[in-house]
């Protein structure tokens, strides 16, 4: 054989997912937006791509995690730089996250010490803690979360209980904040799949129903101590993380 099929290694939307870490979803999307376009586009539909085009995508890939919207990395983009210069920007990007990640550890950490080194339980300051907290719920969102209170005594959840969730949940953010940075809609099919797993893991120690699940989405935006939390993954995420959960509560969540 010759011609453009010796000279250049093609990649099939799959391959290109699992080298560069994004969705293929996400790639169809940016192939629809006009921002990544696969070389060709079999006749069966599937989509192929010029190994030559992955330098390109780092760069969009890492101005998509820098914040900057489709429109704009599509004005950037324009033309194009360099393969080294666009590696750079994502070399860049990953020192970034990593530094993120390190963070996040050392948050971790710091709790898993203050969890060991804490002193034996104290029941009474436990429940005054506890009220403390469901009136700053109620004070915040009225009685939709009424049913949070009524549910979870204050010493349903011992140490344990506290820091598996805490890992759970740290787990399913960092999922959530993934396909945040891959420029998925938080009303997608895809997050509300990540979303159901939130869910199950909430209903674990009590059932939410719509409006209270609604109610615990717009803690992460507007209590300080879950947003506080939510931002060591991404400060993006919390305000995407309750449009994600009100999407889930409105789409299949019975009323």
């Amino acid at each position: 054989m010759s011609g453009w099929e010796d000279s250049v290694a093609e990649l099939s939307i799959g391959q290109v997912s699992r080298r560069v870490g994004v969705s293929a979803r996400t790639l169809r999307h940016w192939d629809q937006f006009g921002l990544f376009t696969p070389t060709k586009v079999s006749g069966n539909g599937y989509r192929w791509y010029d190994e030559a085009q992955l330098p390109r995508l780092y760069r969009i890939i890492a101005l998509r995690r820098n914040g900057l919207g489709l429109d704009e990395i599509r004005d950037v983009t324009v033309g194009g730089d360099g393969e080294a210069e666009s590696l750079r920007i994502h070399i860049d990007t990953l020192r970034v996250e990593r530094d993120r990640l390190d963070r996040l550890i050392s948050t971790l950490e710091e709790h898993v010490v203050s969890l060991e080194n804490a002193s034996p339980y104290d029941e009474e300051r436990h429940e005054r803690e506890f009220s403390a907290f469901t009136t700053r719920l109620d004070d915040r969102f009225g009685k939709a979360v009424s049913e949070i209170t009524g549910s979870l005594p204050p010493t349903a959840m011992t140490d344990a209980d506290v820091t598996h969730m805490s890992a759970q949940q740290s787990r399913l953010l960092q999922k959530l904040a993934d396909l945040m940075t891959a420029g998925a809609a938080a009303t997608s099919a895809e997050v509300l799949d990540v979303v159901a797993e939130h869910y199950a893991a909430v209903s674990q120690f009590w059932t939410p129903s719509a409006s209270a699940y609604r109610a615990l989405g717009k803690m992460y935006v507007d209590d300080p101590l879950q947003r506080g939390f939510v931002d060591t993954i991404d400060p993006a995420l919390s305000e995407w993380l309750a449009e994600a959960i009100a999407a889930y509560a409105e789409q299949r969540m019975p009323l």
